[in-house]
């Protein structure tokens, strides 16, 4: 059941670690497991044809930002989105630092 946030206004939520993590949902913390978090993910690649590229980027920027700071998996998918957008020399260095967090 989603969660109220406090009342002023957070541009982040406190990250945890497995089983889930908090996202943010129509003004509410709601907390969701990994295997949530990869369908959305799998949901925003597969939508590629239909978004313009600040949507795929935003949106990929969002599910990333649910994870820790330091994620490799979260950098990845931040260099991936860069690199299909045609933007490489911003990937290359994602991709660096995605390799250095395993």
């Amino acid at each position: 059941m989603p969660v109220p946030l406090h009342a002023k206004q957070h541009t982040e939520v406190d990250r945890y670690e497995e089983p889930g993590r908090l996202r943010v949902e129509e003004g509410k913390a709601v907390l969701v497991n990994q295997a949530d978090w990869e369908q959305r993910l799998a949901d925003a690649w597969a939508s590629i044809d239909q978004l313009s590229e600040e949507q795929l980027l935003a949106l990929i920027e969002r599910l990333a930002a649910e994870l820790p700071t330091d994620s490799g998996v979260g950098l990845f998918e931040r260099a991936a989105a860069q690199d299909s957008t045609g933007h490489a020399d911003l990937a290359v260095p994602l991709y660096r630092q995605a390799l250095q967090q395993g």
